[in-house]
């Protein structure tokens, strides 16, 4: 089930989609699914534990949704909206079921290339354009701009304590930013043009991907704020074509976006299996987020952004995203 409401919005195709243009009243005459909306409705009884060793066939089937442009990352709040840096450089939330949008903060940057939610339910923008860092409180629209003299911040991920772990591309490296203060340490060096970075389910492993490298980093956690140095999870994978956005599901898996070829992989815990979970006709997937189970985002759905053509491919994985602070009591 996948974001009813938005038929009068979105365009919904199952498998690669046909055309640019969506008809008014959208009819898909081979599937027998049944589209309506999930609203989340606090329920806090324990989630259902995970079959991981009974995943899904891949590669999967997958459904369209237009209207999402934006810069190349995005989030999704605990109000289920979809957030984004706007074509002007602004902070935008846009309802996926009213298609109703808001104002968040105006004139963030030029060109974003991370954009995640903190604990608070504020945000950090990876301003490209300065070479830095910036806090956006969402009430207020403040912008604060936590670290300077970046280069390339080209990937971000953000912990349950609202520390934020930036990756460098151009300098190989990837900083670890209190949220409140901007103050920083090194956790990791030496990356082959590092981009997209996620944690493990347990916040014990951070995995880095590489952007035209062929590499995707494991680096483990040995204290609250140390880390050992990288190793290598999985090397040469794909075609090369640019490891972009990254994620993981509750299982431990590992999801990456091949940039240029839009494909995606999932790469178990160990790094011995590697799996196309999806070809998809684009050639600009540059990140991929989890739904939450708010406002029609299915929460064992895998959501991936196509730039090109700002649009979202929904890829149902039958897992969960790991949980945490994202993901609604």
């Amino acid at each position: 089930m996948i974001l009813a409401p938005l038929l009068s919005l979105l365009a919904c195709s199952k498998g690669p989609p046909t055309a640019d243009t969506d008809p008014p009243t959208p009819v898909d005459t081979d599937t027998d699914v049944t589209e309506t909306a999930i609203v989340h409705t606090g329920d806090t009884a324990e989630p259902p534990t995970p079959v991981c060793d009974a995943l899904l066939p891949v590669p999967v089937p997958f459904q369209s949704h237009n209207g999402f442009g934006g810069s190349e990352d995005f989030d999704i709040d605990m109000l289920g909206r979809h957030v984004s840096i706007n074509g002007s450089g602004n902070l935008v939330a846009r309802d996926p079921i009213t298609g109703a949008t808001q104002l968040l903060s105006p004139n963030v940057t030029g060109s974003a290339a991370c954009t995640r939610m903190l604990p608070s339910g504020n945000f950090v923008v990876c301003d490209v354009a300065g070479n830095s860092l910036v806090h956006v409180d969402i009430t207020t629209g403040a912008k604060n701009t936590l670290v300077t003299g970046m280069a390339y911040p080209n990937g971000a991920e953000v912990d349950p304590d609202g520390f934020v772990y930036v990756a460098e591309q151009n300098a190989g490296r990837v900083r670890r930013v209190d949220s409140t203060t901007g103050e920083f340490t090194t956790i990791a060096e030496n990356l082959n043009n590092p981009n997209g970075v996620i944690f493990s389910p347990d916040y014990q492993i951070l995995y880095v991907g590489s952007f035209g490298g062929g590499v995707v980093y494991a680096v483990d956690r040995t204290g609250v704020d140390t880390f050992d140095p990288p190793r290598v999870l999985v090397q040469d994978p794909g075609n090369n074509g640019g490891f972009d956005g990254i994620n993981v599901d509750e299982c431990g898996n590992v999801y990456i976006t091949e940039f240029v070829a839009g494909k995606v992989y999932r790469i178990t815990p160990d790094g011995q299996i590697v799996n196309l979970v999806a070809d998809l006709p684009s050639s600009w997937i540059p990140n991929l987020r989890w739904g939450n189970g708010v406002n029609g985002w299915e929460e064992t759905t895998l959501y991936v952004s196509d730039r090109s053509q700002g649009r979202l491919f929904a890829l149902e994985m039958g897992l969960r995203g790991k949980p945490g602070f994202l993901t609604p009591p």
